[in-house]
């Protein structure tokens, strides 16, 4: 989701120009605390397109920072609350994608909504449409299939182990079965999990 480069890039652009409000390990002070239960509370459930928009008007007074910088401190406030790094670069248009959840546990999951999630696209005896290996979902604003440079991204996605039906998927989509797969839609909680599809598009060619 975003890489180290831009880590590090965010952490010297923060300590410069953000710290003195923020505090020292994103602690709080003059500005909100950006790390831990508070950052959680603050931005779950908000694209992180918000919290660029906002970054993007800080420091109070100026200068402003480069959209370079911008998206490097969202990676480092990422990195320091514990999201995982990737090889593909965090852009705005990433950032347009996901959302931040609660991933303290698997019970913070979103329970109902609109959601984002990738796994293994597979199919019963019975013909029945199922994700494999799902991550854990996340929410999202958008019920389309995301750009390519985001799916990219999410190519980079750790397996999880979560399994869903996959409701209403149309067209069929038996030509990804087998392959790794974003898939959005409605999240309906049960005895087993399903999804009411509203797309789903290749991220990896093959499941791993």
């Amino acid at each position: 989701m975003f890489t180290s480069a831009q880590v590090e890039q965010g952490r010297s652009v923060y300590e410069q120009h953000c710290q003195p409000c923020h505090g020292i390990d994103l602690a709080g002070g003059v500005g909100r605390r950006l790390a831990g239960d508070a950052f959680v509370v603050d931005w779950s459930g908000i694209g992180l397109d918000r919290l660029l928009t906002r970054i993007s008007s800080m420091p109070p007074g100026g200068p402003l920072l480069d959209e370079s910088d911008q998206v490097a401190v969202l990676a480092y406030i990422l990195d320091f609350n514990g999201f995982p790094k990737g090889e593909v670069p965090l852009t705005a248009e990433i950032a347009r994608a996901v959302s931040i959840a609660n991933h303290g546990s698997p019970d913070s999951a979103p329970d109902s909504g609109l959601i984002q999630t990738v796994g293994c696209l597979t199919r019963t005896p019975e013909r029945q449409w199922m994700l494999a290996g799902g991550a854990a979902p996340v929410r999202t604003k958008d019920p389309n299939a995301s750009s390519e440079t985001v799916r990219e991204s999410l190519a980079h996605t750790s397996p999880g182990t979560r399994t869903y039906r996959l409701l209403n998927a149309y067209p069929a989509p038996d030509r990804f079965e087998g392959q790794r797969v974003e898939v959005k839609g409605l999240l309906i909680r049960g005895a087993a999990d399903s999804l009411n599809v509203t797309a789903i598009a290749v991220v990896a060619r093959e499941c791993r």
